[in-house]
Parts: C-alpha cells; structure tokens; sequence
C-alpha cells in the first residue's frame, strides 16, 4: 500500500460508464469529462513538498482513460493518506467530487476529506451539511488554510485557529472568518508538473479524452498547460462566476495579484524544457497593463524560447499587445467572445465593445498572423426580440455575423450549452438581468452534472427564452457554424 500525508485528486465529471459508452460509440454525444486540473493545485502541491510531506496529485479521468481497467474504489482502497484532498472547483465536477469523497471515507474513515475550490467555496455550507463524508471545505484561496489544515491534522489539534475554513465538529459546522491571500504571485511554483502522475500524458489533455492525443475533441499533438499568470480580474461580465464582484465575493480579493515578468518567462523556460510546447495563460495579460506585458515579453524574448501561446481575450486586443505576441511566441492564437452578434446583449452582460471595433480587431490579428477563435453564448438575457417567431430574424443576424467573422479571418467555434455560475452577476440580480434561475443549490448542480442530457445543464431561463429554446437555439446556432465552417473548407479547397 503506498501511502501520502496528502494525496490530491481530481475527480472527473462521471464514473461509471463514460469511457465505455466513448470506445464503444466514438461519435455519440456525451458531456465532456473535463479532465483539467486547477491552475493552482500545482503550486499547492510544491509547497507542501517543499515543507517535508509526502505528496501526489492523481487525474482519476486520466487514469480512466490510459487504463480501461482502471477502478477508482479498488485504487483508493490501494493507498493510504492523512488526508485527501478533493477539488471542485467547477461545478461540472460536482457529482465526481462527492462520488470521490464518498469513497474516500468510505475506505478511510479516519482520514481527513478536504474540498476546495470555487464551487466548493460557494456551496460550502450547505455541502457540509448534506455530506457527511466531508470533513472541512477550503474557501477561496487555500495558500495560506491548506498547509495550516495539514499542520493541524498531523498534530491533532483543532481547527478553530484555521482562518478561511468550514469544517465539521461533531454534529456542528463551524466557520472560521476569511483567511488571508496573497497580494502578488512569486512565491508559489506552479511548475512542479512532476508532482502529478502521468503528468507528460495530461499535458496532451482535452476536454474528452484525458491523456491521448487524437481524440474526438481535435486535441492535436502538440504539448499545452494551462498557466496561472495573474488571479483575480478587472472585469464584470453579468455571465462569468470569476468576474471581479463575484471572485470578491469567494476569496475576499479585491485587487489582482500578479506573478513579476521574470519570474513567468523563468517558469515558461523550466515547462519548456519539461517538454510543454504551449503555454495557456490563464488570463488576458493585458489586464496587467501595457508595462507589465512589455516587460513580460521582452524577458520572454530574451530567453530565446521556441513555445507557442493562447490567451484568452477578456475584451479587445490592442493591436500592440498583438504585435509583441507575435514577436515573442511561435503560432500564437487568441479566443475571443463577442458572446452575441448583438451589440445591445453585450452591453448589458458588460462588453460594451461595437462589432466595428470587434472586426478592426479581427483584421489587426490577421495582419499579425495571429489565429483568432471566436466564442458564442447562448441564451444570455436580451438575446432574442419578442416577438420573434422561429428565432428568424435572431438566425438571420448570427449567420450574417459568422460570415463577417470568417471574413476578416476569424474561426468561429461553434456555441456549446451554457450552464450558469451559481455566483455570476446573472444568477445573484436575477431581477436586472430578467433571469428565472433554475439551478439553485449544490444539489440541484450535483444531479445535472452526472446527466448527458444537454437540457438538463441549462439552469436558467430569461424573458424572452425558456429552458427548452435555449437548447433548441444552441444546437441550431452549433448546427449553423459547422454548415459556414464546411462550406469555408470547400470554397478553401
């Protein structure tokens, strides 16, 4: 048996049936597993090596996926830990982490079963509460409670003194006040990527299969990590639970905390040579603001690297951020989300970009050779005039749209079910934003997570859409980007 003083594991959306159900039929529509693992598990892990315990970190849906034979009770009932700790940060993974957390204790009532994450923080009373295998939630940032949980566990103390915590005591639920968090981001090491097992298979991961390349989700063969370049955000799209008032009000952050530009391009150096080809940085570096990025890129530069890019654009790219992206990285692409071809809808979610300004940034992007993929929503409050029968003239302006996209070079991707972050501004002022939240408690998003059903994850519904014509017009709209895309490749062959 081996055993860890904490072993982190990070449950994947189902257990039973989905690898099965994908090998068997390949082309069948499930709900994606959604094996990556939070940015900041990595870091977590480092220093509670660095402090002397024995750690791992173990990607249950990437064991799943290279072993067919894999079982998830027979592992855990293999290893032996003081503590296991569970993330949920996303609430897709809400029906694995409590499966997980189940086994767990099932096998190991004496240890300790630690959630943390954003859903987790969100959720924590009412998780403790109606799970009793639960023994303490992590809220927010767990930089600071995570090692002082371990500390505490390993010299039977209690967890009173824990800041940022809720946890059991017998049959009470006890929170502690607001832990700390870190102002800047140089004293963690997100790049112990070793730390994971089969970590050099997860960096191949897609949203489907979790450690093999060519799988049915155009995962390619290049080697890409998510990367934690800056926490928090300047922002407030209504539709996003990690927007600046809803991650306040989760960690108590009221500012962003920034790794320093050489302490990013020292870490992009030792993930290059730890074979990751792509760097996924987690947030918009423009947010940092035009020093910051300037300096990031040029100590980049200086390093000689030969690594690719993504970033994810929170509004517009100025056209000198694409420039110096494109000076620095190999093939660089950037996602953005206009979300809706209407520009009033993007107001009111907090874009308030035109789509003149959107398509000059399209052609910016073009002129720097930079590839430019573009995110829809569905379903967002104001999204379809009423009256509109058969959503025609909506249809009309989305296909007009796309085609202006793939006209100024832009790859529109075609628009998946959107599911509503319990603590979005949408969800939290249902009343501004005209929302009918159907999707209310941890369990109501425990039960849909373990669903194929595409209908089943859409939890909110606004004046002018019901549940079911959010559905409908997602496939449609999904439907019509793929019909544009083939007929771009035919004209393009």
């Amino acid at each position: 048996m081996t055993h860890y003083d904490v072993l982190f594991l990070h449950p994947p959306r189902v257990f039973k049936g989905f690898w099965r159900k994908l090998r068997e039929k390949p082309e069948q529509k499930l709900r994606p597993q959604f094996c990556f693992v939070p940015m900041g598990l990595f870091s977590l892990a480092a220093d509670l090596d660095e402090r002397g315990y024995a750690v791992s970190i173990v990607n249950l849906g990437i064991e799943q996926d290279l072993n067919r034979f894999f079982n998830v009770k027979r592992y855990i009932q293999s290893v032996q830990a003081k503590i296991f700790a569970i993330d949920l940060q996303w609430v897709l993974s809400s029906s694995g982490a409590m499966a997980l957390a189940r086994v767990c204790k099932q096998y190991h009532p004496n240890s300790l079963v630690v959630l943390g994450g954003m859903t987790a923080t969100w959720f924590h009373e009412e998780i403790l509460r109606t799970h009793p295998f639960v023994d303490v939630v992590l809220r927010g940032e767990a930089d600071y409670s995570l090692p002082q949980v371990v500390e505490a566990a390993f010299k039977s103390q209690g967890l009173t003194e824990v800041a940022g915590i809720s946890y059991r005591q017998g049959k009470h639920i006890k929170q502690t006040h607001t832990g700390s968090i870190l102002r800047n981001l140089d004293s963690i090491d997100p790049t112990r990527l070793e730390l994971l097992a089969n970590y050099e298979k997860y960096v191949y991961a897609g949203v489907y299969q979790c450690g093999r390349t060519g799988s049915k989700d155009g995962v390619s063969s290049e080697s890409a990590l998510w990367y934690p370049v800056l926490r928090g955000c300047s922002y407030n799209c209504a539709h996003c639970g990690g927007g600046q008032r809803a991650y306040r009000v989760l960690t108590g952050r009221d500012e962003i905390a920034l790794r320093s530009p050489r302490k990013v391009a020292d870490d992009l150096q030792i993930l290059a040579d730890k074979g990751v080809q792509r760097i996924k940085f987690s947030h918009d570096l423009e947010i940092g603001g035009e020093k910051y990025y300037l300096t990031l890129l040029q100590e980049v530069r200086e390093r000689n690297l030969d690594i690719g890019a993504y970033v994810e654009v929170f509004r517009l790219p100025t056209q000198k951020f694409a420039s110096e992206m494109a000076r620095t990285f190999h093939s660089p692409a950037f996602a953005l989300s206009p979300e809706s071809p209407h520009e009033q809808v993007r107001r009111l979610i907090g874009r308030g970009f035109s789509n003149h300004e959107f398509f000059k940034a399209l052609d910016g992007l073009k002129k720097e050779g930079i590839a430019a993929r573009v995110f829809f929503t569905v379903g967002l409050p104001g999204e379809v005039p009423h009256p509109d029968p058969g959503w025609g003239r909506w249809l009309t302006r989305f296909k007009k749209f796309l085609e202006d996209v793939m006209a100024h070079g832009g790859l529109p991707l075609p628009p998946t079910v959107y599911t509503i972050d319990p603590n979005c501004l949408m969800a939290v002022n249902r009343d501004k934003y005209g929302i009918n939240l159907l999707l209310k408690t941890f369990a109501d998003y425990e039960r849909v997570s373990a669903s194929e059903s595409d209908l089943d994850w859409i939890g909110h519904e606004t004046k002018t859409l019901s549940q079911v014509d959010i559905g409908v017009l997602t496939s449609v709209s999904a439907l019509t980007v793929h019909s544009d895309l083939m007929r771009m490749n035919v004209q393009n062959a």
